[in-house]
């Protein structure tokens, strides 16, 4: 048997994950509200971005099949923890490694021939070389070091100990603070250097912890080099396979518009889309950690036999999901002009690189634009991966995976013909900045084309329900609990002449605070509020401030 914690039931280990997952992402929006305008002062418009995109293509470089190994391992450790075999979940859980560790020894080959030729396929300017190879090399060494730590990591979600993992991932995140705030230490040194190294060293010492810590968590989960096999490894991989293409999908989806950008208007547009992803990621970051661990959770449904348990907490996690979602992205959409100002308006009026290209107003324009795009067909995105994490876990990937194949590959084909066009057939592009909207036009045309209906027709069919049951779900329930705290959102907008960030902060509050009710009563069904309400009851502080007593014989009751 297994020497891991014991299970939890489902209601209580979905609110658990869905709750440390917003704790950890409130952390997280912190630190890239503080990090994201000390970095613009400090370093510049152009080499912000331009550190940004190394950001995002260094990780975008192995997060397919990473993501897919370590989706892979906690199934398949999920489905053999509690077996009797002798090292079935050590065996498991060595191939796993060993598969990341050929990843990582290949990134770090493909990092040295960029750090070596980067003009190869980075677009840059020619005093920017040292601090772009140097930025290179060390987010090579740090992504090497996540590839090959995360199966450690996903031991946390194998285990369902949320709290542990959305812990881990916050402390990565505010090492990145951190070492800024060292770097700006009087000491003389080149602050941009400085500050790469230092994270680089924090992130080893971080992933260290991280390994030391999973280990005894779950036990059984040994690596024993002797257990490599390779047939294992072959069925780790084929199965990684499939699951690589939701991540190859996110990949063109989020992070390929910013290297095309990169080539065709260069790094300034880096920055302006690097600004773009934060405040996606805002809107976009409440909604998507609901489901983060939902594969572990449904995985352990699965082998229980609990079909119509799995389908009904897919239903009510897409829903959240898509409430979250929509709510969140109406604060940024009706906020987005005071909050843009007072958070970056300060920093980018007087960049000189930025300026020499355009207007403080014609970059908030662009950043509006491009947001505006990326929000409404993040939505459906969101709420279809929600469904696909159940779907993979009840072992169904099979079933879907051509559907979001075909969605990356589309938007792949459509963005790469874009800039070649842009390229090759415009003259000097860069006179017609609009153009760049074109990549957040393919995405949500590709969004509204596979995630609106495409992907929606495959749940419905796989999951033996109606599309009319999913619409509810995740399209009028959330709409209906949206209404009110939007519209209060939009009276504010209209109310106030002069915004400051008192006002500002209060404005959110206080839609945030009718988002609470709104949300619990419209979005949340009857069952799923008296869970709540009971686990609330736990917790004396909540028990005194609603004036309620516990209620030890009703909490057992549910799956």
């Amino acid at each position: 048997m297994s020497d891991s914690t014991p299970r939890r039931r489902t209601g209580n280990s979905l609110i658990l994950f869905i709750c440390s997952n917003w704790m950890k992402t409130v952390l997280l929006m912190v630190v890239g509200f503080l990090l994201i305008p000390l970095l613009i002062q400090t370093f510049g418009f152009r080499l912000f971005g331009l550190f940004m995109l190394v950001q995002q293509l260094t990780n975008a470089m192995v997060a397919p099949f990473r993501s897919a190994v370590t989706s892979t391992l906690v199934k398949s450790v999920s489905e053999v923890r509690d077996s009797k075999a002798p090292g079935s979940v050590s065996q498991i859980f060595t191939n796993g490694v060993g598969l990341l560790l050929i990843l990582a020894v290949c990134l770090l080959g493909i990092a040295l021939f960029v750090v070596l030729f980067p003009a190869a396929i980075l677009n840059f300017e020619p005093d920017q070389l040292f601090d772009l190879r140097l930025a290179i090399a060390t987010e090579a060494v740090i992504i090497s070091l996540i590839v090959i730590t995360s199966p450690w990591l996903s031991l946390f979600l194998v285990c369902q100990r949320p709290v542990l993992y959305n812990a881990d991932l916050t402390i990565r995140r505010w090492l990145d603070l951190i070492s800024f705030g060292l770097a700006m230490l009087p000491v003389g040194w080149n602050i941009f250097a400085a500050f790469v190294l230092i994270r680089m060293v924090l992130k080893i010492l971080h992933a260290t912890a991280r390994v030391l810590i999973a280990r005894r968590v779950m036990r059984e989960a040994r690596l024993d080099w002797s257990l490599l096999d390779r047939s294992v490894m072959s069925k780790l991989l084929k199965l990684g396979g499939m699951t690589a293409v939701q991540p190859f999908t996110n990949f063109n989806f989020f992070v390929l518009d910013n290297y095309l950008l990169n080539i065709v208007f260069g790094t300034i547009y880096n920055g302006i889309y690097a600004i773009v992803t934060q405040l996606r990621g805002y809107a976009r970051r409440f909604g998507s950690q609901v489901f983060v661990g939902t594969v572990a959770i449904a995985a352990d449904i699965h082998e229980r036999g609990q079909r119509q348990t799995n389908i009904r907490a897919m239903l009510t996690v897409s829903r959240i999901t898509s409430g979250v979602m929509l709510l969140s992205t109406g604060i940024i959409v009706i906020f987005f002009r005071p909050m843009i100002d007072l958070w970056l308006g300060s920093r980018l009026r007087q960049d000189e690189s930025l300026l020499a290209i355009m207007s403080y107003q014609e970059a908030v324009d662009l950043v509006w634009g491009m947001l505006s795009m990326l929000l409404i067909g993040g939505i459906l995105l969101e709420s279809v991966t929600a469904a696909s994490k159940f779907l993979y876990g009840m072992g169904l990937v099979k079933k879907y995976v051509g559907v979001l194949f075909g969605a990356g590959l589309l938007k792949f084909g459509l963005s790469v013909s874009a800039a070649l066009i842009m390229l090759y057939a415009v003259t000097d592009i860069s006179q017609f900045p609009n153009a760049s909207l074109a990549f957040s036009a393919i995405t949500l045309f590709c969004q509204l084309i596979f995630f609106g209906i495409l992907m929606p027709r495959r749940i419905v069919k796989l999951a033996e329900i109606t599309m009319s049951t999913w619409w509810w779900h995740v399209l009028v329930r959330p709409g209906m609990a949206a209404i009110v705290p939007m519209l209060a959102g939009i009276i504010l907008m209209m109310s106030i002449p002069v915004w400051t960030w008192a006002w500002l902060i209060i404005s959110i509050l206080l839609v945030g605070m009718l988002c609470v009710p709104s949300s619990f009563l419209l979005l949340l069904e009857h069952d799923e509020r008296q869970r709540v309400l009971k686990i609330a009851n736990r917790f004396p502080i909540i028990t005194r401030f609603m004036g309620r007593g516990r209620d030890p014989e009703g909490e057992g009751e549910g799956p």
